[in-house]
This record gives structure tokens, sequence and C-alpha cells, in this order.
């Protein structure tokens, strides 16, 4: 079947990615604070209730405290013999990815190099001062914007086992907004996608676990100015006697009321992100933009020219015999037809009339197109198209005619690689 005919999964099923995970014992919890903090953790932070207020895969989250601070944290403890259990299922995982790249159909695809890029970013999830660096980055590139906030990561308490950070005391998931308000569903929306495709295309640091319950909606607590969010963290971190300067209070004082009753996300659970090589991630940038000029022919073309490059790189394991050019590229005649078939998908979404664009699904029906037409792709596409998907879906639940070209827009055109978005010569047969 041609990828453009594939039925499209239902918003709320590519919304609800997410199962209920499992929860450790109190006890085991213990043993992880006290390897984290020492035997008297008890004597520097205290947890409210023993029942975690939340788990995921590879952790659970407790609220607490710090002692002698009134202002609550969220206390992330990882799973014991997490790293063991996770080990085996990738382990598994590479196996039938390998039985599956023994298919010379399924070859292009590169499984293999999909569930070893997806390992690389597993284990890193493993060690909690890995997602504290990356709450401290991802805090720094959205320094300027009022929209979006991230939980502060508390340096004193950050440990490999263990994630102290700050707690989000009037927060909703998303998914609750989908019945309120059509402007407010339409601002949500729109929050949401102009976040990861910031992440995506100037940032070059994408949160890699957007499930609906890691996007949260929060009141603003601070004007729209971006000293003012400044002001905001660091009035907080003085508040817990961390450090900071800044005054107490609500960081605003006489701020308008209108700020105070917008809202904004905030993004959870960072252990596991997206970051690109800087080629693989001017090569991504090339192609979306194709795609939202609805050029399918170019996006075709680009991404032949990132199999080009990537081969290049290999000359050595060509040179053993291990792989060739044509297991990267394809034939000439195969490449032909894969920009072709993008090029098919692109003219039937203009005649549909549709504007809105859905960069995930387009990515998505690239590895079919690679399937048939032999070119392989670069693995963290895979991962790229995962995450668009989610927040797509989170995002049609909100507004199904959300428009992603005015959202990802201006972003091209600001981004450091717009300058290198040239016109590509057709490949001659």
């Amino acid at each position: 079947r041609r990828p453009a005919d594939h039925p499209r999964p239902p918003p709320a099923l590519q919304a609800a990615l997410q199962d209920e995970a499992p929860t450790h014992s109190w006890a085991s919890t213990q043993k992880q604070l006290a390897l984290a903090f020492g035997m008297g953790w008890d004597q520097k932070i205290s947890v409210e209730d023993r029942t975690p207020v939340g788990s995921g895969c590879v952790a659970q989250v407790y609220k607490g405290y710090i002692k002698g601070r009134a202002e609550p944290v969220a206390i992330k403890v990882l799973h014991p013999h997490i790293n063991e259990s996770v080990g085996a299922d990738l382990d598994v995982l590479r196996s039938i990815a390998a039985f599956f790249e023994s298919f010379p159909k399924l070859k292009p695809l590169g499984p293999v190099a999909i569930v070893d890029d997806f390992r690389l970013r597993m284990v890193e999830q493993l060690d909690l001062r890995n997602e504290a660096s990356h709450l401290r980055r991802f805090i720094k590139n959205f320094e300027n914007d009022s929209d979006v906030e991230f939980p502060y990561p508390i340096d004193e308490y950050v440990h490999e086992k263990v994630l102290v950070e700050s707690f989000l005391t009037d927060a909703r998931p998303i998914l609750e907004y989908t019945g309120c308000d059509e402007e407010t569903k339409r601002r949500l929306a729109d929050i949401g996608l102009k976040a990861v495709m910031k992440m995506l295309l100037l940032d070059n640091l994408v949160h890699g676990d957007l499930h609906p319950g890691n996007v949260m909606v929060t009141k603003k607590k601070y004007a729209a100015a971006p000293e003012a969010k400044a002001q905001a963290a660091s009035s907080w971190l003085h508040w817990l006697g961390l450090g900071g300067g800044g005054g107490g209070g609500d960081g605003g004082g006489g701020a308008s009321t209108a700020a105070e009753d917008e809202l904004a996300l905030v993004f959870l659970d960072a252990g596991l992100v997206i970051e690109m090589d800087e080629a693989g991630h001017k090569n991504l940038f090339q192609v979306l933009n194709a795609f939202t000029q609805k050029d399918g022919y170019k996006a075709g073309q680009l991404v032949v020219e990132g199999a080009v490059a990537r081969a290049a790189k290999s000359k050595a394991a060509v040179a053993l015999g291990t792989t060739s050019l044509r297991d990267e590229i394809g034939s000439p005649i195969d490449i032909e037809k894969f920009c072709n078939g993008v090029d098919t998908v692109f003219r039937k979404a203009k005649a549909s009339e549709r504007l809105t664009v859905e960069l995930g699904a387009y990515i998505s029906q690239l590895f079919t197109l690679a399937c048939d037409h032999s070119v392989r792709l670069d693995p963290q596409f895979a991962s790229v198209a995962v995450a668009m998907r989610v927040m797509e879906g989170i995002a049609n639940r909100l507004n199904p005619d959300v428009d992603l070209v005015s959202v990802a827009g201006p972003m091209f055109l600001q981004g450091k690689w717009s300058s290198v978005t040239r016109p590509t010569d057709r490949i001659e047969k």
C-alpha cells in the first residue's frame, strides 16, 4: 500500500501512549535515599507520604520537603535493579531488531541502528544526574519564553539514584483541558507545538518522552518579561535557602492579574532527550523545511544527501566489505522512485486542501518509502518522528485545525541552517 493510504490512528490513540507503571516498596526507596544522601538523609529531607505521587518506567516520585523550608519539592527515586532490567529488555529488543534486519525489505530501516540509538539514550536516562543537566539546559533554552516551564533541579540534592527538584503545586495534566473553551485549547496546542519545534529546529535538544502525563498546565506566576522569569527562579531558590539573590514574594508584586490568569505548559521527566550530531541536525532541518513548503521531491533528495554523507563516513567499513554505498542509498532508479514517492505524498496533501502539516506523520511515511526503495534513513529520524507524533496527537486533541506551518515557519527563518536550505537539482534518471 502507498503510505498516504495507511489509516491514521485516532488522536486519542496517538495521545494515550503511557501505561500505568509499577511502583517499588518504601524499603527500597529508603535504601536509595541512604545511598544518595547518607544514612542521615531523613535529617535533610522529609517525605510527606510514603505513597508516591507518580511512577514511571525507571523511577517514582514523592512529594517532600527540604528540612527547615516550607516550599515542597519532588523527590524522584530510581527503581531498584533498573539498570539490569532495562539492559535485559534492550538486549531482547536488539535481537528482535537483528531478526527483522535480516529481511532485505526491512534492512533500509536499520532496525539495529535504531535500537542502538535508543539504547544510548535509555542508558543515559538511568543516571538522574543527566536529567538534572537536561533540565538546566531546557530552562536556559526557554528563559525568554514565559509560556514554557520546567522543574528546577536542586543542585545540592542531585545524585545518580535520586533527584530533588521543584514541585508543581497547581499543575494539571494537559488532557484535562480537552473540554475547556476553544480559545484556551487553541492556545495550549500552539504553545506545545511551538515548544517542540523550537527544541527540534533551534535548540537541537528535544524532550524524548512527550506522553500526555509529562505535559502539564499551570498558571503563570510572573509577567512575560524574561527578567521576571529569571527573578522568579532566583526567588524560588532563595526561598529554599539554596542560593540566588532576588527578592521574595511572587516575583511580580504589582503584575497584572491578566498575566497571572494566563496558562503555561510544564514539561516533566526530562531524562530521555534527543540530541543529534551537527550533520544529522542540519539534514533534518532542511528536510523539515521542505516538508513545510510541501516540496516532496526536494525533501526526498535531501534525505538521500544525508544518506550519502553518512555513507562517506563509513569508508573504512566499505573498505572492509561490511557495508557499501548501495546499502546506504540504493541504486539510482531506487533513489528516483523514492523522491517521486515523497513528492506524491505531498501532492495528495495539497489536493486535500488541509492547512495543517503533520511533520511526524510525514517522517513516518518516509520510513515506508525507504523500505520500498532501499534508501537507508538516519536512525535518529525514528526518535524524532515518535516525539513529534505524540505532541501532534496531544495538539490535535485540543485543536484539530492547528496550523503547524504558521508555528514552524518563523523558526526556519531564524534557524542557524536557514542559509543552507538551498534548492536542489533534480536527480537525473
